[in-house]
């Protein structure tokens, strides 16, 4: 009787331990994103039943129909997919909120960023839409005021150094996929 109580209660603190080293170890892989998108925006980019992918370039107009404002910030959308159930996006959800996505320690202020790709997490009337350039493989929240260099994982191919971030080629992918390039549309 009295070793059966011994395992159970044994059992119980693996099971506790097992859990509290889980939630720290999930807490260290998020602290930076979460300070950098913040919680609400973190959650979107997770659990969000509507993502889509938006097509940029920046335009100085009052509005237009195809036209949106991101954080204070007009574009012309030059292409939209709606990617909710996109191959690989559930990958691409969890590595915006894990630390190790992004090289924390390359500067952006070293580049101008042209926003060319946005990535839209949308909740009934909640939102977070995350502005991608790739001229300074690095994003933002629309919005924010930080940027964040995007990190290029490493293959183990010759050519690394002109690889995509994985954000930045799952964008570009979703045009490629629905025939829109940069040839389809007009500037």
């Amino acid at each position: 009787m009295i070793q059966g109580k011994h395992a159970i209660l044994a059992v119980f603190a693996v099971g506790l331990i097992g859990g509290v080293g889980s939630w720290w170890y999930y807490q260290a892989l998020q602290r930076r994103v979460l300070e950098l998108w913040g919680p609400e925006a973190a959650a979107l980019m997770v659990h969000a039943p509507r993502a889509e992918a938006l097509w940029l370039t920046p335009t100085g107009a009052q509005g237009g129909p195809g036209e949106v404002d991101l954080g204070g910030t007009r574009f012309a959308v030059q292409g939209r997919a709606d990617v909710s159930h996109a191959a690989g996006l559930i990958h691409l959800r969890h590595s915006l909120i894990n630390d190790r996505s992004f090289d924390w320690s390359m500067p952006t202020v070293d580049c101008r960023p042209r926003w060319e790709y946005a990535l839209r997490f949308t909740d009934g009337d909640r939102s977070a839409t995350v502005l991608v350039a790739g001229n300074c493989r690095c994003a933002k929240l629309a919005g924010g005021t930080r940027e964040v260099s995007l990190k290029i994982p490493a293959t183990g191919k010759p050519d690394d150094h002109v690889t995509k971030p994985p954000l930045e080629r799952f964008l570009r992918d979703q045009f490629r996929e629905t025939g829109q390039t940069k040839e389809t549309f007009s500037p």
